[in-house]
């Protein structure tokens, strides 16, 4: 895919009716590996399929910790994990801080939603 003067933010859409930068996203995540998630009442199984992009380079970790009691799986690209594991992280040690308690997920779930939602980019 080209860049072009429509593809600055999601905002944006090009004459024939289409937004380059959802494209890209869903492009990223057609590359990348799966990542499936299970759930009982006490236990979470993720598993991530670790796959590298040719035989020089190495396999990409796909199971981030956030948290003791939260992690997270990547199915595309790496560079969102850093800017979203970051953010998750920083909200979880700010809760230990003040509270001296973890951060429940749905707080943490709510947090995110949020930010992305008021996000300046």
């Amino acid at each position: 895919m080209f860049r072009n003067q429509y593809d600055h933010d999601v905002v944006i859409w090009s004459p024939q009716g289409r937004i380059h930068q959802i494209e890209y996203a869903m492009e990223a995540v057609k590359q990348g590996s799966v990542t499936v998630g299970i759930k009982s009442k006490t236990h979470v199984v993720l598993v991530a399929l670790k796959r590298s992009s040719n035989e020089l380079s190495s396999y990409q970790k796909k199971i981030y910790p956030v948290d003791d009691h939260v992690a997270i799986s990547i199915s595309g690209l790496t560079l969102m994990e850093r800017m979203l594991g970051k953010f998750m992280r920083t909200e979880c040690l700010n809760s230990r801080y003040l509270y001296n308690m973890a951060l429940p997920v749905s707080r943490l779930v709510g947090a995110v939603g949020t930010s992305i939602l008021w996000s300046p980019n």
